[in-house]
């Protein structure tokens, strides 16, 4: 068995919406590959460039409740991945899974469940840092523009069809 480095992050955040920012992040298309042959919930994000993979189970159990594990091995690389995806949103990081110290991480996406759409959006799919004011407001204007585009009101149902 190998020391891994472990992120357990909020079950609110999607696959899609973890693999965006990894690819954010490292700069390379992330590949998904399921194991739900032999475990249900149970992926890998395979990183061709780093020679990397992180494991990813969607269901893990924790003394605080269920959370989506992102699990690499530990070095360097490792650890500076998946402290910069927790940055993002937020979770529980742990170094070394034999003997490290848990440490909680606020990150930019983590202030509830309340999060507006537009403001999840303009991170994940734009990629505009937390702390950028006019980046989210660039974000918004480009999003009503595309609303306004194609005269559709905006409602929940175009809403949630966009997230889609």
């Amino acid at each position: 068995m190998s020391v891994t480095t472990n992120l357990y992050l909020n079950t609110r955040w999607e696959l899609d919406d973890i693999k965006k920012v990894i690819e954010r992040i490292t700069g390379e298309k992330v590949e998904v590959t399921s194991n739900h042959d032999t475990s249900i919930g149970f992926y890998h994000f395979i990183l061709p460039k780093m020679q990397r993979q992180i494991s990813v189970f969607t269901d893990s159990r924790t003394p605080i409740g269920h959370a989506t594990s992102l699990s690499l091995g530990a070095n360097e690389q490792g650890h500076k991945l998946l402290k910069d995806i927790a940055e993002v949103f937020g979770g529980i990081y742990i170094d070394n899974d034999c003997e490290g110290k848990a440490e909680i991480i606020n990150g930019a996406m983590d202030e509830g469940d309340a999060l507006p759409y537009f403001i999840k959006y303009a991170i994940v799919d734009d990629g505009v840092d937390a702390d950028d004011i006019n980046g989210f407001l660039k974000s918004m204007h480009t999003w009503h523009q595309r609303i306004e585009a194609n005269k559709e009101p905006a409602t929940l149902q175009r809403i949630i069809r966009d997230i889609q």
